[in-house]
């Protein structure tokens, strides 16, 4: 096959994804029933301690790295964790990176932006805040599919 046709396919295989933005978190399996049950990731459980949003990122490694360091004061060497895929359509994107609750500081912040660290522009850290309890699965008043999670087993 010639690069063109090949460059071809691959583009028309990812215009079938309905996915803008895939992102992934990483949590106690214990807490998974708790999750499910409401519906929603707390953000109370998984924010540190000094910041408001839980702390999403673009690849499970760096997703396992955020969550060592947010409990490596509560974790043990036996902690069992399992991965959240945060999955976003170009609508939900849309929605959660334009509107916001109004009990962020500063006004204006987005449910869901780009975090960029020391004002450091250069590197794309892959990490995104979420300004909210993260919803594993929502959808505006028409029907239209939002935000999907989905849960994938952890393996190091």
């Amino acid at each position: 096959m010639d690069p063109v046709s090949k460059k071809a396919k691959t583009d028309s295989v990812s215009c079938t994804n309905p996915f803008v933005l895939v992102l992934y978190l990483v949590i106690h399996e214990h807490d998974k029933d708790v999750i499910d049950k409401h519906g929603k990731v707390p953000r109370r459980i998984y924010s540190s301690g000094h910041k408001g949003y839980i702390s999403c990122r673009a690849t499970v490694p760096d997703a396992m790295l955020r969550t060592q360091e947010l409990f490596s004061h509560t974790g043990s060497p036996d902690d069992s964790f399992i991965v959240l895929r945060l999955q976003f359509t170009e609508k939900g994107f849309f929605h959660y990176a334009t509107s916001g609750p109004t009990s962020v500081v500063p006004p204006g912040t987005p449910f869901l932006h780009k975090l960029e660290y020391n004002g450091d522009i250069s590197k794309d850290w892959g990490a995104w805040a979420f300004h909210a309890d993260l919803p594993m699965n929502a959808k505006d008043s028409d029907g239209a599919v939002l935000l999907m999670c989905e849960w994938q087993p952890y393996s190091p």
